[in-house]
């Protein structure tokens, strides 16, 4: 069974040394949180794209990609006047491998709402890692904008599940409708 990673809620296969979204180190992990293994029971389900079809897709903002990049544009940019050996190609190439990365990742995440279910679509470079979470399982929904996110328009949603887990939805525009709807569904499931 996958281990899930407690600081992300991401998926884990045994043999990584790494979380395949955080890219923190597994025995760090072990150390800071637990890992949870992920039963028949829990509330993480996968659902038919039929069904993810159906739902409501929110992107992340443009940040997300952006923001983690602005140090390697710095880097470039001074580089480029100081080296005079390479003229650019070794900052160029060294932007490339950690910048078209990130902006793959980005394009392929996504979060889908549909009736009854979160569905968390994380993008990598080799495909889509997806997890859902049944809306019924979900105990509260509340949002935290971070240091920047109030002034560039994101926010991250956290949502907790009654079996005291969280699922954290990161860069979220502000404007998007993600958090009433959830808590409209959770006040009229209870």
């Amino acid at each position: 069974m996958p281990l899930i990673c407690q600081k992300c809620n991401s998926p884990i296969p045994e043999n990584n040394k790494f979380c395949g979204s955080c890219g923190e180190p597994i025995e760090e992990l072990l150390d800071a949180t637990p890992l949870t293994e992920v039963t028949e029971e829990s509330s993480v389900e996968t659902l038919s794209l039929d069904e993810l079809l159906t739902g409501e897709t929110i992107q992340q903002s443009p940040w997300a990609w952006m923001l983690p990049i602005i140090p390697w544009m710095i880097f470039l940019v001074i580089s480029i006047f100081v080296d005079v050996l390479t003229f650019g190609i070794l900052q160029l190439l060294i932007m490339v491998l950690f910048v078209g990365p990130r902006w793959f990742s980005w394009r392929k995440t996504a979060f889908i709402l549909t009736e009854d279910h979160v569905t968390i679509r994380r993008g990598t470079l080799t495909g889509v890692d997806e997890v859902s979470i049944a809306i019924a399982n979900l105990k509260e929904v509340y949002q935290k904008p971070g240091i920047l996110g109030q002034s560039l328009g994101y926010t991250t949603i956290t949502l907790v599940l009654k079996d005291a887990r969280s699922a954290n939805l990161s860069y979220v525009p502000i404007q998007s409708t993600i958090q009433e709807y959830l808590e409209d569904r959770l006040t009229n499931t209870n």
